[in-house]
């Protein structure tokens, strides 16, 4: 949002492991004196299971339903850009225990020179969330970064790097990942990395398609599986 020069909604879905479905929206907004404004909302289901309690009849219930709202800042000044956003979730497990929460993001990131840049983010900043009795923290990380782009023809290349550390289970994984640029239309995409609560490194593989007024990204995790995640987002500039 910090060099955002357009209006921009961006729509996106994702199919993940279990069946499970997520849908989204974000707008995002450039300010007059610099920097820029953004609100979003997001939705999540699970999918359904089936219980067979002793002595009454089996029922579908929804394992996990979640709703998200965001709001988020962000601006510019001397190369240094950074960032906030506030986050409101409604999460309901089973159909019928259903609680509330708030969470924080906040990053920075410097532009070193020569088309090198560093950052560091924190992300779910929050005290968790409660059902019933039991307090749940939310999956709250720390995240630090570079990032390099060349630029020359009307094509860039780019390649990133970063480590995250969860907060919650004390643990360290790492991404990384290169992207080609062709005329400014077409974009390739490759990543590899280790999250944080499995020893498994994935790998990604994501195309976009950039037009005078919209741009279309796809992208999917590399693997053996007809359940790979699958992701799809349509973003139009105003």
């Amino acid at each position: 949002m910090a060099g955002v020069k357009s209006s921009t909604i961006t729509m996106g879905g994702q199919k993940g492991f279990i069946g499970d479905v997520s849908w989204s929206t974000l707008g995002v907004f450039p300010l007059e004196g610099g920097g820029g404004l953004a609100a979003g909302f997001a939705w999540y289901d699970a999918g359904g299971i089936i219980l067979r309690p002793a002595g009454a009849p089996e029922r579908t219930v929804g394992v996990q339903k979640d709703i998200l709202g965001l709001i988020s800042a962000g601006g510019e000044s001397g190369g240094i850009r950074a960032g906030f956003s506030v986050k409101l979730m409604n999460s309901t497990l089973l159909d019928e225990y259903s609680s509330n929460a708030a969470a924080f993001d906040a990053g920075v990131a410097v532009d070193l020179g020569g088309g090198f840049a560093a950052g560091l983010m924190a992300r779910n900043l929050s005290a968790g969330i409660r059902f019933e009795k039991d307090d749940i923290p939310l999956p709250s990380t720390v995240q630090g970064g570079l990032g390099a782009n060349w630029v020359g023809g009307g094509d860039r290349l780019g390649v990133y790097g970063d480590a995250i550390h969860d907060l919650t289970r004390k643990k360290t994984g790492w991404g990384g990942g290169v992207e080609y640029s062709w005329s400014g239309s077409l974009s390739v995409r490759l990543g590899a990395g280790q999250r944080p609560e499995t020893p498994d490194i994935g790998f990604t593989l994501g195309l976009g398609f950039a037009g005078p007024s919209f741009r279309l990204d796809y992208a999917t995790r590399l693997e053996a599986s007809e359940t790979a995640p699958q992701t799809l987002a349509l973003t139009l500039v105003l």
